[in-house]
């Protein structure tokens, strides 16, 4: 913040009557953040960054405009875990992959990972930085606790695609009107919505999805939940089912909605 500072007022300095084009604007946070470099004070001041996302000594403000603004496409991220292999069950595996048309670079992307035991509640979240290698290794510190599901998610510096673990993706489908965390509800929803739109699960199966969470969790859905519920149902019967299907799908939206009408609450603030 502080470096933004400086760059932003010798920018007003330097150019107070002139026009700064791109390379003139690099070039100016590059001075200011190797000067950076050598302030005694920088490593504390810079101690977020340099200890979650990169080395604050070395990181090149060209280099990421190179990688993450001139770049197209996102990562796609995905975990690899064998828990039935009684040698290997405490090694989960983060894969990355390259997705999207013209994209060629494998980032770094901080994240977490929320581990959920068998009645869907956090037990554990790990922070992670997973480079920009096409396998990251997540060692389970207590492998004797082997969680039910997993779930990747982006602290919102890091732009990826993810999926869901197959065993967790069943896990969710059984278990998510049991759940009560409200952000995991809807970056469940977010992702299986992301999966239906890649062709890896049917909108059929995404509308009864949501159809039984609606009716499944009644009067204790939260007014968020069913109002993104609603919405990213819509969303996958506008764009991913075929006409002839649209019909079936929203007749499971409106019976399961109808069901809350009688004086819920949550219906009635949306």
């Amino acid at each position: 913040e502080e470096s933004f500072k400086r760059g932003v007022k010798k920018c007003t300095s330097d150019y107070d009557s002139g026009f700064i084009n791109k390379e003139k604007l690099i070039k100016i946070f590059d001075q200011i953040l190797k000067a950076r470099h050598e302030t005694p004070m920088g490593d504390s001041l810079d101690h977020f960054i340099s200890t979650n996302t990169f080395d604050i000594s070395t990181f090149e403000i060209s280099d990421w405009i190179k990688e993450w603004v001139e770049t197209r496409g996102l990562n796609n991220l995905e975990i690899v875990w064998d828990k039935n292999n009684a040698m290997f069950s405490n090694l989960i595996k983060i894969k990355q992959t390259m997705e999207g048309e013209g994209a060629k670079t494998l980032r770094s992307h901080r994240l977490k990972v929320a581990f959920f035991d068998y009645e869907g509640q956090i037990f554990k979240l790990k922070d992670v930085l997973v480079s920009g290698q096409e396998h990251s290794n997540l060692i389970l510190e207590d492998p004797n606790r082997v969680p039910h599901a997993l779930l990747l998610d982006s602290e919102g510096n890091s732009l990826f695609a993810s999926s869901i673990e197959t065993g967790s993706l069943q896990f969710f489908l059984n278990n998510l009107h049991t759940i009560t965390d409200e952000f995991v509800i809807l970056t469940v929803l977010q992702r299986f919505a992301y999966m239906v739109s890649t062709g890896a699960h049917s909108s059929r199966s995404y509308v009864q999805l949501i159809g039984r969470l609606i009716t499944q969790k009644g009067e204790n859905i939260s007014p968020m939940e069913l109002q993104q519920a609603i919405r990213f149902a819509h969303y996958v019967i506008r764009e991913f089912t075929p006409e002839d299907h649209r019909t079936e799908l929203k007749n499971i939206m409106y019976e399961a909605c109808s069901r809350l009408l009688r004086g819920d609450s949550a219906v009635s603030q949306i």
